[in-house]
């Protein structure tokens, strides 16, 4: 857009959008944010509420049911096992877990591991919509295609300049082939 402005002789006026559109876009990210930040904490209260089920009332449980004797149904048993399980290997699959969030962290680092988790959001069953949506949006808003071809951009150098502001790997496949979108 500078690039516009300058070529036409209009940069103070296209800085001007320019920052309008930055403040609108940084209003945006805040809302989707802060509409994640529930969902985060509920997943987030489940887990910690499975393990201490898990690590200490179901053994409590286990006790009780020893000493009443008898046969526990089949998804007790499943559950006191698992409890069992966790109690015993519970550093190790700590230790599992953050090597494997390091390793994919690592990995999402790449070109083809970008493109992999960007094809992954798209396709969530609850958030891919808002992810489209999101893409959408930052692909090329009307206010910048209008102000480049205003500031005297032909439409295809418009669009190409559009083109290269996309940030997501499928993004990129998306403008070639509306279907993802």
């Amino acid at each position: 857009m500078v690039r516009a402005g300058e070529e036409s002789g209009r940069l103070s006026a296209t800085l001007e959008r320019l920052s309008d559109y930055l403040e609108k876009n940084s209003a945006l990210i805040g809302k989707i944010r802060s509409a994640l930040v529930y969902p985060a904490v509920v997943s987030c209260m489940a887990i910690i509420i499975t393990l201490v089920l898990l690590l200490k009332v179901i053994p409590t449980f286990k006790g009780i049911f020893e000493n009443l004797g008898g046969t526990l149904p089949l998804p007790t048993k499943i559950l006191i096992t698992l409890s069992d399980l966790a109690k015993q290997y519970f550093l190790l699959m700590i230790l599992v877990l953050l090597l494997l969030a390091i390793f994919t962290t690592r990995y999402f680092k790449t070109e083809k591991g970008r493109f992999v988790l960007d094809r992954l959001k798209l396709r969530l069953f609850v958030f891919g919509v808002l992810f489209r949506k999101v893409t959408i949006s930052k692909f090329c808003p009307l206010l910048i295609y209008t102000d480049l071809s205003s500031s005297g951009f032909f439409s295809s150098s418009s669009s190409n300049d559009c083109r290269r502001r996309g940030k997501w790997g499928t993004g990129k496949d998306a403008r070639q082939d509306s279907r993802f979108l």
